[in-house]
C-alpha cells in the first residue's frame, strides 16, 4: 500500500483529523468499522463472504435500511439495499466485492487480519485496499444519505459480492443472472475500477494485469510475471530504497 493512497482513503473514513492524527484508541466509527470488517476472514478460497454479509447487514440495519442476502452456494453470500430516488435519472450502483485474497502471517508486518494502525495513521491488513476499504467508505456515504432524509434524483443501490477474486461466478454473475431486480433501473456502477494508467516507478516482481505502451517487462491478463524487473530495478539503485526483494501480494 503506498503512503498517498493510505493517506487518501483513511483522510476519507475521517482518520485523519483537522487537528493532526487521532490518539490511539480514538478512531472515529468508520475506521472502527472498517477494522472490525477487515478482521473477519474472507479469503477465496473458500470464501465465507456470509461473515461480511452479515456484519454488513447489521451495520445497515443500525441505520434503518433493510437490506437482502442471496446465497448462490452455503457461504457464498452477496448482500443488497437500496434508497429510493425521485426516478429522474437512473439509478447508481455502490459496489465492492467482500471476499480477499489468502493470506499468510509470512511476509507481513502484523497478522493479515488483525487490523493494526500504525502510528495513528495507516491501517494495515488484507483488504483494507481490495476491496473492504472501498465498501466501508461507500456504506458511510449510502448511511449518510439516508440519514438526511433527501430523495436523491436516482435511486442508489449499495451492493457487496462475493467470489470476485476467483471469477466471479457465485458474485456479480449470480447476481446478474438470478436477481435482475436487484440492478433494475440501474444505470451507473461506482466501483474497484482502475487506480491509476501509469506504471509504478517501485514496481513489484509479480503481479496480476496487462502490459501496455512503453512497458518495461511483459505480462498477459489472468495469473502473470512481469520479467526483467529486477535487472531494471538493479540498473538504479539510488532510486530503489534497498535491494530488490519478494513481496507478498
Amino acid at each position: 500500500m503506498s503512503r498517498s493512497r493510505a493517506l487518501l482513503l483513511l483522510s476519507g473514513l475521517g482518520l485523519i483529523a483537522a487537528g493532526g492524527p487521532a490518539a490511539a484508541g480514538a478512531f472515529p466509527p468508520a475506521v472502527e468499522r472498517l477494522r472490525a470488517y477487515v478482521r473477519l476472514d474472507t479469503s477465496n478460497p473458500p470464501g465465507n463472504e456470509i461473515r461480511g454479509a452479515l456484519y454488513l447487514k447489521e451495520l445497515l440495519a443500525r441505520g434503518g435500511v433493510a437490506s437482502e442476502i442471496f446465497e448462490p452456494e452455503p457461504g457464498r453470500a452477496n448482500l443488497y439495499a437500496r434508497l429510493r430516488g425521485t426516478g429522474s435519472a437512473p439509478g447508481l450502483v455502490l459496489h465492492h466485492h467482500i471476499d480477499v485474497v489468502p493470506a499468510s502471517a509470512a511476509g507481513w508486518l502484523r497478522p493479515p487480519f488483525a487490523a493494526v494502525v500504525f502510528n495513528d495513521l495507516v491501517l494495515h491488513g488484507r483488504g483494507v485496499l481490495d476491496t473492504k476499504g472501498l465498501g466501508i467508505a461507500q456504506l458511510e456515504a449510502f448511511l449518510a444519505l439516508k440519514r438526511s432524509g433527501r430523495a436523491p434524483a436516482r435511486d442508489v443501490v449499495f451492493l457487496a459480492t462475493a467470489d470476485e477474486e476467483r471469477g466471479g461466478r457465485l458474485g456479480v454473475s449470480a447476481v446478474y443472472e438470478k436477481r435482475p431486480a436487484w440492478l433494475a433501473g440501474v444505470g451507473e456502477v461506482l466501483g474497484e475500477g482502475r487506480t491509476s494508467r501509469r506504471s509504478s516507478t517501485r514496481p513489484v516482481v509479480r503481479h496480476r494485469g496487462a502490459a501496455e505502451g512503453g512497458a518495461l517487462a511483459a505480462s498477459r491478463s489472468g495469473r502473470g510475471r512481469a520479467r526483467g524487473v529486477r535487472g531494471r530495478v538493479g540498473d538504479r539503485p539510488r532510486a530503489w530504497p534497498g535491494p530488490p526483494r519478494d513481496s507478498p501480494r
